[in-house]
């Protein structure tokens, strides 16, 4: 697992009377593929596993399947397409895929089958497009938008199996890029129109019947130069952490002369930013040729990516002059580190300049999440290759439950045992401060049965061998507060 290290100066990387501080990278990158275009990632839940998809520059896009402690490639597929995004269901059996293919959008849904092997289900033509993006929320409901003929289309879906809702016309704009919050009911929608950047949120249900309904008022955000490009929208996937209506939208902004700003905008529900962040901040002085940032909640922050090019004369070397850098804000939008810190996610010595840079973890509504499920994954390209790895900067700390106890699940997947630890930051709390039931449901909420389970101290231990294969709901009740996690039960 990947350690704090020293926060190192580097007095070359001077903006707005500010030195920048990169804290280096330690977990190896690893090439996972040669001479790529373009790049999306999403992460398993309950199994961590990142699924990587990029164009293979022969017409096709390739989806790759990691484990993220070992990067060991766990499976692989190849389908015709361009520019493709990808997505996991919540429920953690089926990946979407939106892509470009002969002017059309598509959708294609892969279904898992055995571990750790997905099936394509079918090609889905959408409509006339491209420049599609994808996403779901914890609920398993699915939102798709594309550009064609300067216009923004969304429409929704379901999956497993896959149906697409009407595709509706939403305005004028180009680069859309979309979210669906986890109430079910806010779509985040934001695209450039010129050079200004809109953020738009509308009606899940209406959308679903075929017709757009606003729920705010556009909220447009006139850029500082030239013009806002490339937006990205995450919201909140786990309210663990922060309620449902949180997301944070970064673009970039052309300043002239090969200088591109990073902005990064936090909303907690739809209208006006509750802040607004220049992200690179203290290295907008070394021009990040097409920095193409990205974001993705992980517990309580925000991770902001995005590539740099180090211009700036008297830069020390190392680092080289190009990198891809992360800053780290709580959901409000306030710098965790300062505004100044920046970890730098490559550990390789490459040309970043232009890297599409992808980012996600694995962070799901439908369960808790712990030290041991928890993963952060990134991919990032250079000239040459497509670069993939797992990223954990320490131990993370989580919400906790009252009296400051922390619940931690070994979900059993490949075994008969399901494990379950209770730990607490009191150390004057023992064994005897802890009461724990147990419940199990099946997925249509209908209980199958109270489990027996062993004690040891603070850790208990419930045997599975009774259970059929299949998805469940573990309810626990700690001292009077009951919480709910699924779990994948795959052994008999």
């Amino acid at each position: 697992m990947k350690k704090n290290v020293t926060i190192l100066a580097f007095c070359g990387l001077m903006a707005a009377s500010a030195s920048a501080q990169v804290q280096p990278a330690t977990v190896p990158d690893i090439p996972i593929w040669s001479t790529i275009e373009n790049t999306g990632l999403a992460i398993a839940p309950y199994y961590n596993w990142n699924a990587v998809v990029f164009d293979d520059m022969s017409g096709n896009y390739v989806v790759q399947w990691h484990d993220p402690a070992s990067g060991l490639l766990l499976h692989q597929t190849m389908q015709q397409g361009i520019n493709p995004d990808i997505a996991y269901n919540a429920n953690r059996d089926n990946v979407n895929v939106s892509y470009d293919l002969t002017g059309m959008v598509w959708v294609d849904d892969y279904n898992y089958t055995a571990t750790p092997l997905y099936t394509l289900g079918a090609n889905n033509p959408i409509a006339p497009g491209f420049n599609s993006n994808i996403d779901m929320n914890s609920l398993g409901q699915g939102i798709l938008t594309w550009e064609d003929g300067a216009t923004v289309w969304m429409c929704s879906f379901t999956s497993a199996p896959f149906a697409a809702g009407p595709p509706v016309p939403v305005g004028p704009g180009a680069h859309p890029d979309i979210a669906l919050c986890d109430d079910g009911i806010t779509i985040v929608l934001t695209y450039q129109q010129g050079g200004i950047l809109v953020v738009d949120t509308y009606d899940y249900p209406s959308l679903t019947g075929g017709t757009i309904m606003p729920i705010a008022p556009p909220t447009m955000l006139p850029p500082g130069g030239l013009g806002y490009s490339y937006p990205r929208v995450q919201a909140n996937r786990n309210s663990m952490f922060g309620p449902p209506d949180l997301y944070t939208i970064v673009a970039q902004d052309n300043m002239g002369g090969g200088l591109f700003d990073v902005w990064s905008y936090f909303f907690v529900g739809p209208g006006t930013p509750v802040n607004t962040d220049l992200t690179n901040i203290a290295v907008n002085m070394c021009a990040p040729s097409f920095p193409l940032p990205v974001v993705a909640y992980d517990r309580d922050q925000v991770h902001v990516a995005f590539a740099q090019n180090y211009t700036c004369s008297g830069i020390p070397s190392p680092p080289i002059r190009r990198d891809v850098l992360m800053k780290e804000y709580d959901y409000f939008g306030t710098p965790i580190f300062g505004p100044t810190v920046y970890r730098e996610v490559n550990s390789s010595m490459l040309n970043f300049t232009f890297s599409s840079t992808s980012l996600n973890t694995e962070y799901d509504g439908d369960y808790m999440v712990t030290s041991a499920n928890y993963c952060e994954g990134v991919c990032f390209n250079d000239p040459a290759y497509l670069i993939w790895k797992f990223r954990d900067q320490g131990v993370p700390v989580f919400r906790t439950t009252q009296d400051n106890f922390t619940v931690s699940i070994d979900k059993g997947v490949t075994s008969n045992l399901i494990n379950v630890e209770v730990s607490s930051l009191d150390e004057t709390i023992t064994e005897e401060d802890v009461e724990m039931d147990f419940a199990l449901y099946d997925q249509s909420g209908r209980l199958i049965e109270i489990p027996t389970f062993e004690r040891n101290g603070m850790t208990f231990q419930i045997d599975a061998t009774s259970l059929e294969q299949g998805i469940y709901l573990l309810q626990y009740t700690l001292n009077g507060e009951t919480k709910a996690e699924r779990i994948p039960h795959f052994t008999n």
